[in-house]
């Protein structure tokens, strides 16, 4: 199940993605795989926009670390669509 800090930091990685122009299925891909690089991929979206990381990138960063390993493959259908709802925004 996901946390109300899952489902915001989802959506706000769903817009970091479409504002980098970065493939929003490849960041899909790493969560159903429990890609070990989902973080570093994050960290390097967050300094590729605009190259400085401001707080609120700080803490997508720090959350994006450990999120694929701590959730479980049922919950990818529900990621999914908070990533495509922030991409969509």
């Amino acid at each position: 199940m996901l946390t109300q800090q899952d489902t915001e930091m989802l959506i706000m990685t769903g817009k970091k993605v479409k504002e980098t122009r970065y493939s929003i299925a490849e960041v899909v891909k790493m969560i159903r795989d429990t890609a070990p690089y989902f973080g570093p991929t994050i960290q390097t979206l967050c300094f590729n926009d605009d190259g400085r990381i401001d707080p609120d990138e700080r803490k997508l960063i720090q959350w994006s670390r450990n999120f694929v390993f701590r959730v479980p493959p049922s919950d990818a259908m529900e990621c999914e669509s908070y990533l495509l709802e922030g991409y969509s925004s």
